[in-house]
């Protein structure tokens, strides 16, 4: 059986990775988690509440993108403040998204996840089944 090199953040898969996260590193460690949750019903929460709520977590994630995550707070505002007919959702979560990728950079995420979390579900339950993948940038599973 030959030597692996080591010290040199060498990674060999013999076919398949599946993991959503690889570690290289010497004595690295790395704890990673998902959880696995119902949504709620749309119907138990008004969504212009959580994105308030959200907006105001969002405001304080720091980092060089903080004006891009409160830019596009305002534009998920700024489209729930339309009728109800006249609301885009999927703009809504293309907005949302941008916004969470953008939190993510920020220097107070992790320390923030756990008051995120519980307004991101509730948006995304608002906004629908295609926009599931949200969950992801908060660790959850659906």
């Amino acid at each position: 059986m030959s030597e692996k090199p080591m010290g040199k953040n060498v990674i060999s898969a013999g076919r398949d990775i599946n993991a959503d996260t690889v570690l290289a590193g010497d004595n690295a460690t790395l704890h990673v988690g998902t959880q696995k949750i119902n949504l709620p019903d749309p119907s138990s929460f008004n969504i212009n509440e959580e994105i308030e709520a959200l907006k105001a977590i969002l405001a304080v994630v720091g980092g060089d993108r903080q004006t891009n995550v409160n830019s596009a707070m305002m534009e998920i505002e700024g489209e729930l403040n339309k009728p109800d007919e006249a609301q885009d959702k999927d703009l809504v979560g293309e907005t949302l998204e941008r916004a969470l990728s953008y939190a993510q950079k920020g220097e107070k995420f992790t320390e923030l996840i756990e008051k995120i979390k519980p307004h991101v579900l509730k948006a995304t339950s608002w906004l629908g089944e295609n926009w599931n993948k949200l969950l992801s940038l908060i660790g959850i599973s659906v």
